[in-house]
This record gives C-alpha cells, structure tokens and sequence, in this order.
C-alpha cells in the first residue's frame, strides 16, 4: 500500500513538473538584417516569440512569409516585409497559427488580384496590431473567428482595407483605414463582427456589410466618394458614429442615389442617434488681451446624451478653428473625443464668432470682447456695472 501510494505521489509531482516546463519553455529568436524571417518560423516551436530588428534605421525583408504555429511575430524597430512575388500574400497565417501575434511592422508588396498583406487563412484567436498595411490589393483578408485588429495603418490598398467573410466574433478597432480605392471594411456573411474607434475615409465606399451583422460604434466615416455606409441585406446598429456632418444623409430604396451618408438598400441599419460636433466655452465675455479655453466636442450625440463612458472616436483628429477676432490657435487633435484650444482675444471691443471645423461641418459660437478692464482687480466693465447696480 506504501508503495502504491509513493507511486501516486511520483506520478503527481512529475505532471506538475511537466506542466511547469511547458508553461516556462516558450523561447525568443532574434531575426537580423541578412537572416531569414521564413527560417526562424520553421525553427522556432509553439509560443515562440520572434523578434525582427532593423539596421538602426530601416530595413526591408524580401519574403512571403508562412506561418503554421502559434507565435508571436514583433519588431521594435522600422522593418518592411515585402513579398518578392505579388501574386502571392506577403504573411499568411493558416489555421496551425491560432492564437499568433503579428506586431508594429510595414507590411506591402502584395498587389495580385486577391491577394493581402496579411492573410488569415482559417487561423482564429490572432492579433494583428500597430502594422502599417500598405499598397496591396487587399490589406487585411480574414477568414476566421475571433481575431482582433487593432491600432494599425490600413492605407493605399487597391480594392480594399479589411475584408472580413465567412466568420464570427471579430473586433476591429482603433485603426486608421483610409485612401483604399474601392472600400474601407468589407463584410460577407459574417456574424457579431463590431467595429469601434476606427476612422475610414477616402474609399469609395467606407464600410460595406454583405449579409451580415454588426455593431458599428465611435466610428469617424467621411470623405467617401459614394457612401459612407451601404448595407445589403444585414441587420447593422451603427448608432454614436460621425458621419462628418451634424445632419448626415440617410437613403432607404433599392434604388441606388448618386451618394450618401447611409445608404440601405436591403436590410437594416439603426444610424439614430449619432455624433454632433459642438463647441462651447464656460465664459460668454472675455476682456481684450486676454486668453481663454475654447472646447470643440464630439462626446454628444444627436440626442444630446453624453456617450463619453460608452465609448469615444479615434484620438488625434485635427479640428480646425477660426475666428473674427483675435487669434485661435489651430489645427487642434482630439483625445477621447474632445479638444481645447486657446482663443486670445483682440485689442477691440466687440462681438466675435469663433468657428471649429471638421470635415462637411462648421458649428460656432459668439462672445463679447468686453471693452474696459482692469488689470489689478481683474475685472471687467460689465462686473463693474453690476456691482455699482447693486448699490
């Protein structure tokens, strides 16, 4: 029985053993400038991380890569990887890479008809982050589950940035996607995909769902040369979004218009409520020579609610400013969806407009520039005339 039991306690101890080299075994490889990425793929094991340097400046590996088993591809540093032939995706990642992380690279090359930057060719649970995706035909091609794209430049692609068919439970966020020729994001038959923070502008059509469904957020959808969005036969929410204007442009029919903001032609789209730009201060008379905050906002949305702990579009978009008096610095970038500029009022008293300016919208505000004040009690005329009212 003692031995029995010793034999058990044997057992035990060893698979706790087992587990715990497994867990620690995962190792780093180093790729220079002169290696091959393809070669320390196939070298390295499950849960690797592979590292890709530069040459202390740039650097640009020739290669279509495959990769086959979960790892972690990275660069801390500015490496391009461009396929030496077009007609083949530059990195695919097939359903032996589950779970792979792809991070921080310039990825480009691939222009045959088809063919992506990045394909996830049956592969699910994978991050692509922080990649510049550039002059493809297609950026980004996924075919598989719950991967997440997040943070990258998805730009110059010849037909699309992203396209997302035959799968579910894939997030989109935080990506800048623009200047792609025919569409931003590209949806078919595909389920509970949500994208959220992204700004997608300069394609011909933004986002195209094709017998889908989605939760579209926080999204900045402009300069679109026909739609912002077009959505047949899916059941798309795309409320909070901004559209470039306060008073975007929704069309219903099956009957295709020249443009528009929203475009359904089959299927459904929830557009209502979405994000107004505003501008406000939290003084209505400044004295001259002075300087002020002026606050720019898109955390409000068309019903006046403050979306701000729901969520906020992508940080960093330029909001321009005007005004008829005095100076205003400009541009401004947003952060969670609000920006604060300085406005120096002028050495004349008067009525002056300022203007903030983002995409096809203009929203303003008007204030006195009151005309006496006094530099040692800080106070105006009009504080001056109330209080000798009061007496």
């Amino acid at each position: 029985m003692g031995c029995i039991k010793r034999i058990s306690l044997f057992i035990i101890f060893f698979t706790i053993i087992t587990v715990f080299i497994g867990a620690v075994s995962a190792n780093n490889w180093t790729v220079n400038p002169g290696d091959s990425i393809q070669s320390t793929i196939n070298s390295a094991s499950v849960n690797d991380t592979i590292t890709v340097n530069d040459n202390d400046s740039n650097y640009t590996y020739t290669e279509n890569l495959i990769i086959n088993k979960t790892l972690t591809l990275k660069t801390t540093g500015n490496v391009t990887i461009i396929t030496p032939n077009s007609s083949i995706s530059t990195i695919i990642i097939n359903s032996g890479g589950n779970g792979s992380t792809i991070q921080g690279f310039i990825i480009k090359g691939a222009t045959g008809t088809g063919k992506s930057g990045i394909c996830l060719d049956g592969a699910s649970n994978c991050i692509i982050r922080t990649n510049t995706i550039t002059d493809n035909y297609i950026g980004i091609n996924i075919f598989s589950n719950n991967n997440t794209i997040e943070f990258n430049n998805i730009t110059n692609n010849s037909w699309m940035g992203i396209n997302l068919s035959y799968l579910t439970n894939n997030l989109v966020q935080n990506n800048s996607i623009y200047n792609n020729t025919w569409y931003g994001i590209h949806l078919g038959e595909s389920n509970n995909i949500t994208i959220i923070s992204n700004s997608i502008s300069y394609s011909v059509y933004g986002i195209n769902p094709q017998i889908s469904n989605a939760n579209i957020y926080f999204n900045r959808i402009v300069q679109c040369s026909k739609f912002g969005l077009v959505n047949q036969d899916s059941t798309i929410n795309a409320t909070n979004n901004w559209w470039g204007t306060n008073d975007p442009y929704y069309v219903n029919s099956p009957n295709w218009p020249a443009t528009a903001d929203i475009y359904v032609e089959s299927g459904s789209v929830i557009s209502n409520p979405h994000l107004n730009l505003m501008i406000s201060t939290s003084y209505e008379n400044i004295p001259r020579n002075v300087s002020r905050n002026v606050t720019a906002d898109l955390t409000r949305n068309s019903e006046n609610i403050d979306t701000s702990l729901s969520g906020n579009i992508i940080d960093n978009i330029p909001i321009n400013f005007s005004t008829t008096l005095g100076t205003i610095t400009t541009p401004s970038f947003t952060e969670n969806g609000k920006t604060v500029t300085n406005f120096n009022s002028s050495t004349i008293s008067g009525l002056v407009t300022i203007y903030a300016i983002l995409d096809k919208q203009t929203v303003s505000k008007t204030l006195k520039i009151i005309g006496i004040y006094n530099n040692r009690t800080l106070m105006g005329y009009l504080v001056f005339k109330r209080l000798l009212m009061m007496h």
